[in-house]
């Protein structure tokens, strides 16, 4: 139906799981944390992956296997855009995707960071409104976030 979607799995977290979803179609992986193993494949495989990070170890740990692009999370808890801003200044040639804490109240804070490239958060697709089907308020919650992100 959507031959130009990008369809991407999230919350990877090993090689096999990395293994499995690339397997099943996936164009991108996201996971919560740095696993090498799962770089690896993804690399081998083409795909690109977006490793979690929380510390400026992890960050550079990350760098030093030549990913410029990864997931800061949990991006609330971790010092939320302080934090970001903090490690943005120093690690200039980094990109990133902070989730985990991030919802419409913090959204533009984190989207106003000139590093970070998208933000990812539940608050789009609860629970509730998923096991019943209500499409309708995910579609309302996706156009409220599009609308704070636009400005």
């Amino acid at each position: 139906e959507f031959p130009t979607a990008h369809i991407g799995a999230g919350t990877v977290l090993d090689s096999d799981q990395a293994k499995q979803v690339i397997e099943y179609g996936a164009t991108f992986v996201v996971a919560p944390g740095l696993d090498e193993a799962s770089i690896e494949v993804t690399n081998n495989a083409n795909i690109p992956i977006l490793p979690g990070i929380a510390t400026p170890t992890e960050l550079l740990r990350a760098r030093n296997l030549g990913l410029r692009t990864v997931k800061f999370f949990p991006a609330g808890l971790v010092g939320g855009p302080k934090m970001l801003k903090a490690l943005s200044s120093v690690f200039r040639d980094m990109r990133f995707m902070p989730t985990g804490g991030v919802n419409a109240e913090n959204l533009t804070e984190f989207l106003d960071i000139p590093s970070v490239i998208a933000c990812g958060g539940s608050w789009l697709t609860p629970p509730a409104a998923i096991n019943d089907g209500n499409f309708g308020e995910i579609t309302q919650l996706a156009r409220e976030a599009i609308s704070i992100a636009r400005g």
